[in-house]
């Protein structure tokens, strides 16, 4: 599934969906490292970055293709249930 983000560029649901995934690994990875390093500024600078890109690519995943995350919901009604969940989506965004 593809969508324009409002930059005339069209964004792979997958692409987009792989990056997030990404950066959610990277997150726990800086986590576990600064919980041993709490003093390393770098460290900090690094995690804060990851979270700065991990929420703004949330947000415009979930304003193109609906919430990535239960909390994120916001319509009137429990919309989480009835998107694709990620392993009902083939390699190209694709329900299977």
């Amino acid at each position: 599934m593809e969508r324009s983000n409002g930059n005339n560029a069209t964004v792979s649901m997958a692409a987009l969906l792989r990056k997030i995934q990404e950066l959610a690994f990277a997150k726990v990875e800086a986590e576990l490292y600064l919980d041993a390093h709490p003093e390393c500024a770098s460290a900090l600078d690094y995690y804060k970055n990851l979270i700065r890109e991990y929420n703004n690519l949330t947000a415009q995943y979930e304003n193109m293709y609906g919430p990535i995350r239960a909390e994120n919901v916001s319509a009137d009604s429990w919309s989480w249930v009835g998107m694709p969940w990620p392993w009902q989506l083939d390699g190209n965004g694709k329900e299977r």
